[in-house]
């Protein structure tokens, strides 16, 4: 609910999904042969019911560990949406999910280093592009570290949101080196 009531009272081009939207419309837009997009890490879907209507010729998954996905996105229907629950590293390497695009907005910082390491592995092999929309968050002390300074097997533990929580017991996100990880994944960077 209070998602929902989030992107009922502010304005989308001022969320962070926004910027996801925009970069996937982009991509969308350059290159029509391209027709699934995966968002890992969607939980409210709202982003990607605003990119189903937008492109209805697409067809979108928004995948999160939450165990009812289509419950909590009740209200967000497109024929070309689908809602899945399940943890996106066990389906990749299952082979069951891939899409032409592949997105994380706000979620890999909030994988460990090894693991993201495991995630751009496995996408590499699986999709056209990876799309990432990630904040970086303050360190514990409060100070911000540039991502570009940190080496690709080294990520800093940060805040998400220190302003918002409701305690201060230690880090819930990680800030990572992303252009470093993908590189050493194989990936070409487009834009950073």
């Amino acid at each position: 609910e209070s998602r929902a009531g989030y992107f009922r009272t502010v304005a989308f081009s001022r969320t962070l999904q926004y910027q996801l939207f925009r970069l996937v419309s982009d991509l969308l837009g350059q290159f029509q042969d391209l027709r699934s997009v995966t968002n890992i890490g969607a939980y409210f879907a709202y982003v990607d019911w605003m990119l189903a209507k937008a492109f209805p010729l697409v067809q979108f998954t928004a995948l999160d560990l939450v165990s009812r996905m289509a419950e909590l996105n009740a209200g967000l229907t497109a024929p070309n949406l689908s809602f899945v629950s399940g943890y996106a590293l066990n389906l990749l390497e299952q082979h069951e999910i891939n899409s032409d695009v592949m997105c994380f907005s706000a979620t890999a910082a909030e994988i460990k280093n090894r693991e993201l390491h495991e995630y751009a592995t496995l996408l590499r092999k699986v999709t056209r592009y990876l799309v990432l929309s990630e904040p970086i968050y303050a360190l514990p002390g409060g100070g911000i570290c540039d991502p570009l300074s940190l080496s690709a097997s080294r990520s800093v533990p940060a805040y998400i949101q220190p302003d918002s929580l409701p305690h201060r017991r230690g880090p819930i996100s990680y800030v990572h080196n992303y252009r470093a990880i993908l590189e050493a994944s194989g990936f070409e960077i487009l834009h950073y």
